[in-house]
């Protein structure tokens, strides 16, 4: 580490590191990968850490205990725009005034957050655990967030509200097992938000929200559906007709192969229920799928309260999720900002 410091490497990737970490002091670093035990090390050699040209950082703690990062450890670092954090826990209070891209994998969010983020505009929380009672005041806070993921953060009876006045594009993930068929609650204030997609079934509204395009992925939402009893798997695709009322104002609608079974096993009910898509332009099928494949009962339910509403084949289902484009704040100098996802 300390040779390629010398000779002004620019991007530095070191896995599993099981010793002292030196002092970093380096002018020409900008992107750093650091997986190491950082919490039976100790973090005070990254108090000394000099990087005022970093722009990335990825730490991932190897320890499995879930340390909290200190905030004096970003204090080198003054022009950190990308920064993502596997296995730790933040403090209360963290100003990072140029960040825009954070990435926390694991860890827990602490219970009352005092986040000054003023440029942060793609915020993914993965397996983070999630208080409850602030969620949407800590999001509310985030001033310019736009892009928004939620991957596998919800728990029994937790109710998240989601208020975001800038936030363009949202993504819901959950994996249910047999033994856990509850569906997340979601409340979505986000007046400009175009852009849903949900892995897995959620009890969400999006208020005030004119959507462009939602995708539906019910693939990998279980762990093993096949060990699920059939009235209690039926019962579940049910919330499907639910979670559609919330995201009824799609223009785009595209569905997986599993999300399209699970509509065709519950036709009974489909007969009996109106069209909760208003504003419909198409739905989007996945590879190997035609309309004449699609009951006429489904199609119904689907297409029926948008007049002109087609269906359309995809090329491959890989490609129909929606690409994020991030408008920057003008603060920020869109010139040395990471490329979005």
């Amino acid at each position: 580490m300390k040779y390629a410091i010398q000779h002004n490497v620019q991007n530095l990737y070191v896995d599993k590191f099981d010793w002292d970490v030196p002092i970093l002091e380096s002018k020409s670093l900008k992107i750093l990968n650091l997986a190491m035990k950082f919490h039976r090390r100790g973090f005070e050699f990254m108090d000394d850490w000099y990087l005022p040209a970093l722009t990335s950082l990825n730490l991932t703690e190897l320890t499995g205990d879930r340390p909290m990062l200190p905030i004096s450890c970003f204090i080198g670092m003054p022009a950190l725009t990308n920064l993502c954090l596997e296995g730790f826990g933040l403090p209360p209070s963290l100003s990072l005034p140029g960040l825009t891209k954070l990435h926390l994998k694991g860890g827990e969010l602490p219970s009352k957050t005092v986040w000054d983020l003023p440029a942060l505009t793609s915020l993914v929380l993965d397996e983070v655990k999630t208080p409850s009672t602030n969620i949407a005041e800590f999001l509310s806070a985030l001033v310019s967030l736009q892009d928004l993921k939620l991957l596998r953060c919800f728990e029994n009876n937790q109710i998240f509200l989601i208020s975001s006045p800038q936030l363009l594009h949202l993504e819901l993930r959950t994996t249910n097992s047999e033994n856990d068929t509850w569906i997340p609650s979601i409340m979505v204030f986000a007046p400009k938000l175009l852009n849903v997609t949900t892995v897995g079934i959620f009890s969400i509204t999006c208020c005030n929200s004119k959507l462009e395009n939602v995708q539906v992925i019910f693939q990998g939402g279980f762990k093993d559906k096949k060990t699920i009893p059939w009235g209690m798997l039926k019962q579940y695709y049910c919330q499907l007709m639910f979670m559609f009322r919330g995201l009824d104002s799609a223009r785009i609608l595209t569905l997986d192969s599993d999300t399209i079974e699970a509509l065709s096993a519950i036709v009974d009910l489909l007969q009996c229920s109106f069209s909760p898509f208003h504003n419909l332009k198409c739905v989007k099928l996945p590879q190997g799928y035609k309309e004449s494949n699609i009951c006429g009962t489904v199609k119904s339910y689907l297409l029926g309260g948008s007049a002109g509403a087609t269906m359309v084949t995809t090329l491959r289902q890989n490609d129909v999720i929606p690409k994020i484009t991030l408008v920057l704040p003008t603060t920020v100098d869109a010139q040395t900002t990471p490329e979005a996802p």
